[in-house]
């Protein structure tokens, strides 16, 4: 019997507990879907870019608080 509606059998509301539990296959599961191949240098430019935009956004914070500090 249910729980949540005691008409109902079990299965019915709580569809995870019906059927045996078998274990998985080891590895992701094989939805079709490939990874994209990298060609190599990508990664190292788009760190590059964000530590400079980093180091610029570090800069300019660091100027606006040395005029500010002035007042």
């Amino acid at each position: 019997m249910s729980s949540v509606a005691p008409d109902l059998p079990l299965a019915a509301t709580a569809p995870a507990l019906c059927g045996p539990l078998q274990m998985m296959p080891a590895g992701g599961a094989d939805t079709g879907v490939t990874a994209a191949a990298t060609n190599g240098g990508n990664e190292m430019g788009m760190i590059a870019l964000g530590g400079g935009l980093l180091a610029a956004a570090g800069s300019a914070y660091a100027v606006r608080r040395s005029m500010t500090a002035g007042r």
